[in-house]
């Protein structure tokens, strides 16, 4: 079992269905060691695409929100799964509807940063097959759980 207290029931439910246990989260850990060197590339090539694609008002400012992005995805990967990383991520999910971003974009976006470090992992794990498999659902996992905090508090904003 693992060694993570959830106060809140919800997120421990979230861990229970996405099956996220001691080896999802070691191999998310291991996946970070790799990804983190790669993802000022890949936070550049997602506002390059938001910009692109006609999401550059909604960026108040592009250098502030790739730190943020960073930092988001540092925390995720850091495995601490604290009240605190559970509310940074319910505010960065109110702050999407706050400017206006659809729910579909903002899986959008996860899908296209999730993907980014994908490629990477496949790039760059080639020794261990078996390894780069386990990562990669280990990345899939706990970005679905991050999306999935991150909507359920903008359709709460939704709903207040």
């Amino acid at each position: 079992m693992m060694n993570i207290h959830f106060t809140n029931p919800d997120i421990a439910r979230r861990f229970s269905y996405l099956e996220i246990d001691e080896s999802v989260i070691e191999d998310a850990k291991y996946g970070w060691l790799i990804i983190r060197n790669e993802l000022n590339a890949i936070l550049e090539k997602f506002l390059h695409k938001m910009d692109v694609l006609g999401f550059a008002d909604q960026i108040a400012d592009a250098h502030e929100l790739k730190l943020k992005l960073y930092r988001h995805w540092a925390n995720l990967f850091s495995c601490s799964f604290s009240n605190d990383y559970i509310e940074q991520v319910r505010r960065s999910g109110i702050a999407h509807r706050e400017v206006g971003l659809e729910p579909a974009h903002l899986t959008i976006g996860y899908a296209f940063i999730i993907d980014e470090m994908i490629k990477v992992l496949e790039k760059k794990i080639t020794d261990d097959p078996a390894r780069r498999v386990r990562t990669i659902r280990a990345i899939n996992k706990l970005g679905a759980l991050d999306a999935g905090i991150a909507l359920s508090s903008y359709n709460a904003v939704l709903l207040d």
